[in-house]
């Protein structure tokens, strides 16, 4: 499960899940792209996988394609790491210099890049909640979000993205905010964006 979540930024209780999972034999996987491992540590919350989109926020500078699947360090954890290592080599499943070069610089700069997104996030949020076009704003930073106090408990930071919504008839409606002259980029609106 992704934590939050696109477009709708849900906040889902990790611990909860985990525990859920485990009662039952069942192994916990979270997407943890949009909350990048400098917001939140989901095997710490009791999650055995954790995938990224190395693309979006981890790269950070629209120049590279890859994603991580990251396991705890303990025993069932070491057995886990056997099959996923397999698959690697068998499908070829991992970067080449370059790009795992690109992911490490885009690393490098992570904490200082999600610092800046999540206090910008929480500026256009806040500003988009009173604007007489908007219909709501999706955003875990304001404290009506649904999933605000849980994300204040598991996460440092509320995240980069509030998706909004326009009333019935705006030509906006069905559309995303986008800074001026951005468009869709693989890297979530990364300063090179078209």
């Amino acid at each position: 499960m992704e934590t939050p979540s696109n477009p709708l930024m849900t906040v889902v209780d990790v611990p909860a899940l985990a525990e859920i999972a485990h009662a039952r034999g069942a192994l916990l996987v979270v997407d943890n792209t949009f909350a990048t491992p400098y917001l939140q540590q989901p095997l710490a919350l009791g999650a055995d996988i954790v995938v990224h989109s190395t693309t979006k926020y981890i790269g950070g500078h629209s120049d590279v394609v890859g994603g991580a699947v990251v396991l705890g360090s303990d025993d069932a954890a070491a057995d886990l790491a056997e099959k996923v290592a397999f698959q690697q080599f068998a499908v070829g499943a991992v970067s080449g210099p370059l790009d795992a070069y690109l992911t490490t610089r885009g690393l490098k700069t992570l904490g200082v890049r999600m610092d800046r997104h999540c206090s910008n996030a929480q500026a256009v949020a806040e500003h988009l909640v009173g604007h007489p076009g908007v219909e709501r704003v999706l955003y875990p930073g304001l404290p009506d979000h649904p999933g605000h106090e849980l994300a204040t408990r598991q996460m440092s930071g509320y995240g980069a993205w509030s998706p909004s919504s326009w009333p019935a008839g705006s030509p906006r409606r069905g559309r995303s905010p986008r800074p001026p002259g951005c468009s869709c980029s693989p890297s979530l609106w990364a300063a090179s964006s078209p």
